[in-house]
């Protein structure tokens, strides 16, 4: 069946990439202290890339970047990070030298990439991304960018003072976050956004910030995310999707487990933005008219600690507050096998109801599930209570109830 072997397949994926490695075979530190040490990384990675028996740049010292630094084509490579990397902080020091990931508006000050990758942060590492200064610009570099990395991990790092997204991955296969601790909040400010990746997992982390705890973007394939703690985020969210006119996207295969999301505006959400003619804006953007599929999401286990809106959610109208708009303007996405289980917690019920599941026709949704759900409102008098439209509620197992 395959949703039971996706499943299986999900909750193997942390063996698909190492966290860590073993012992590489030259060591090449890193001498920082200067006003830029972009050249000092850059000869150290140089030096011990694409070895027999790999190398570890070790940075254990303070470090600062002044100058974009592209670290991909990488091969059997450690960036052993436990000193503190920081961001020059000016603007105009960045004017024209951005990496442009051609997504939204995210730009970055460094990428990393290739085969066999590890950044290594041992719990003491630090990304100080230093963006406070970028919050007003159009265009705003994330603190962690991976392109095209096949076969690596991310760990025990720290991350903070953003300006826009902590984590982007994309166009990257088996890889995994372990022991992240990401603090600091602002517009914009996802903990992760995956974009056209897959194999990626997210475990064992705590994300203080103030936008999607986790974003899957477009394309987002087989991804496990567990033991995760969301506070003062937007949750964990698939999306949004459909942003592109003539843009198909994906997101398929995806296993939430055991989150807990306190002071968030959401829980475990779907967000498709509606047809073209909506006039959808979010964040600055603007958007709709794309299609696409969400397929075999499984969110399991997720608590919500005075939540604001809603425990979860599925929408086809982000961007639009009136839904009359979005249902003359319909989104043409499908939303498959869709299962939330053991949602729980309190959320304020401003919506008079702990979540929504709404789809724009009675043929976009088929199999959203909602089984042991325990959320209560902070009147009590919203509990368990859905506002649902074009799904089949028979598949919204009690105590969970449903109403238009």
């Amino acid at each position: 069946m395959l949703l039971l072997s996706s499943l299986t397949a999900l909750l193997g994926l942390s063996a698909l990439a190492p966290i860590g490695s073993a012992a590489r075979a030259k060591s090449c530190p890193v001498t920082g202290g200067t006003t830029d040490d972009s050249k000092a990384i850059l000869a150290a990675v140089t030096a011990c890339n694409n070895l027999a028996g790999g190398g570890s740049v070790v940075l254990d010292g303070t470090y600062t970047i002044a100058s974009p630094l592209d670290l991909r084509n990488l091969k059997s490579v450690d960036l052993v990070i436990t000193g503190t990397i920081t961001f020059n902080g000016v603007v105009s020091n960045w004017a024209g030298k951005l990496f442009d990931l051609n997504f939204q508006n995210a730009q970055a000050y460094w990428l990393i990439g290739g085969q066999d990758v590890n950044i290594i942060g041992q719990g003491k590492g630090t990304i100080n991304i230093n963006g406070k200064s970028f919050q007003g610009e159009t265009k705003r570099p994330v603190g962690l960018a991976i392109s095209g990395l096949t076969g690596g991990s991310v760990t025990g790092l720290n991350f903070k003072n953003p300006g826009f997204w902590y984590n982007w991955i994309a166009f990257s296969k088996n890889v995994v976050y372990d022991n992240i601790n990401i603090n600091g909040s602002g517009a914009n400010t996802d903990g992760w956004d995956i974009y056209n990746s897959d194999h990626i997992t997210i475990t064992n982390s705590v994300v203080v910030n103030g936008d999607d705890c986790i974003s899957f973007k477009p394309n987002s394939t087989n991804i496990f995310v567990s033991q995760l703690s969301c506070t003062g985020s937007h949750g964990v969210s698939v999306g949004s999707l459909g942003q592109y006119p003539g843009i198909y996207d994906v997101v398929q295969n995806v296993y939430v487990k055991d989150v807990t999301c306190t002071n968030c505006q959401h829980g475990a959400r779907i967000k498709v933005w509606p047809g073209a003619g909506a006039g959808a804006t979010s964040g600055g953007l603007s958007g709709g008219g794309g299609s696409g599929l969400v397929k075999n999401v499984t969110f399991d286990g997720f608590t919500v600690k005075g939540g604001d809106q809603d425990a979860l959610l599925v929408t086809a109208c982000y961007g639009q507050s009136k839904v009359d708009v979005c249902t003359a303007n319909p989104s043409t996405f499908k939303i498959q096998d869709v299962f939330f289980k053991g949602i729980t917690g309190d959320v304020k019920g401003k919506n008079q109801a702990v979540g929504s599941i709404i789809c724009p026709s009675a043929t976009s949704c088929s199999n959203i599930n909602v089984s042991g759900l325990g959320v209560t409102s902070q009147s009590g008098k919203y509990n368990n209570q859905l506002v649902c439209d074009n799904i089949d509620i028979t598949k919204i197992l009690a105590p969970a109830t449903c109403h238009a």
